[in-house]
């Protein structure tokens, strides 16, 4: 929904209708990925915006179904724990001929550290990683792991980089290595997300500069959500720009 979309999508970008988002992503394939792909077909859904889970989920349909009986091969789900979470038709593994599960997410992690209503965090963890084990059980033939810190589920699982790195930031490596070295000691470079680690990195910034205090620097393309703002104001050394 076009309310939903300023929580999922870069500032200022946003879409009244598929076609338009659809005409965006293959202009971003070409543009930023170098892939040209007019053979590609998108398929939309209904889905929703879900904030205590972080993540889209389908809205009253089989997504087995989308695709035509005459399709079906090899199937690719992209985070196979959360996509069959609520999902109620048919088993992929019986509609496909093979099922392979991309998982990109350390979802425990998000469990183990969320407090919010009256259940506490390890709990969510084990249930999530019951969740987690029984849907990639049921429906996929082999998960791959984008890291070894994701969660081992049950059958063929294995870990390999499948997505590798875009040629656009292997360029911004290169033009940087061609100017001044950073001689500033340690950074962090990640999303300005508090489950993209900075809980950690507060923690240790905080225990570091109260044991030996020096100047620390946040740099943000984008304003950093609550919950980093909140845990910035802890640390009076930490100078932030952007």
């Amino acid at each position: 929904e076009t309310d939903e979309q300023p929580a999922l999508f870069p500032r200022g970008l946003s879409f009244d209708r598929p076609s338009l988002q659809e005409q965006y992503s293959r202009w971003w394939l070409l543009n930023r990925a170098n892939l040209d792909v007019p053979s590609l077909r998108l398929r939309w859904y209904p889905a929703q915006y879900e904030p205590f889970l972080g993540c889209i989920i389908q809205k009253d349909v089989d997504l087995v179904t989308l695709v035509p009986p005459t399709e079906r091969d090899v199937v690719i789900l992209e985070e196979p724990e959360h996509i069959n979470w609520y999902h109620h038709g048919a088993q992929w593994s019986s509609a496909f001929s093979h099922v392979v599960g991309v998982a990109h997410t350390n979802y425990l992690q998000y469990a183990r550290l969320n407090e919010k209503g009256g259940v506490p965090g390890h709990v969510k963890e084990r249930w999530t990683a019951a969740m987690n084990n029984v849907v990639c059980a049921a429906y996929t033939d082999v998960v791959v792991q984008l890291s070894a810190t994701l969660q081992d589920v049950p059958g063929h699982n294995l870990v390999c980089n499948v997505h590798g790195v875009r040629a656009e930031f292997l360029a911004i490596g290169a033009a940087q290595a061609s100017e001044a070295k950073f001689d500033l000691g340690a950074y962090f470079l990640g999303k300005a997300l508090w489950a993209k680690g900075y809980r950690e990195l507060f923690d240790v910034l905080e225990a570091e500069l109260q044991a030996e205090p020096r100047q620390a620097e946040l740099h943000e393309a984008e304003p950093c959500e609550t919950g980093l703002q909140e845990a910035r104001a802890r640390l009076p050394r930490l100078h932030a720009y952007g």
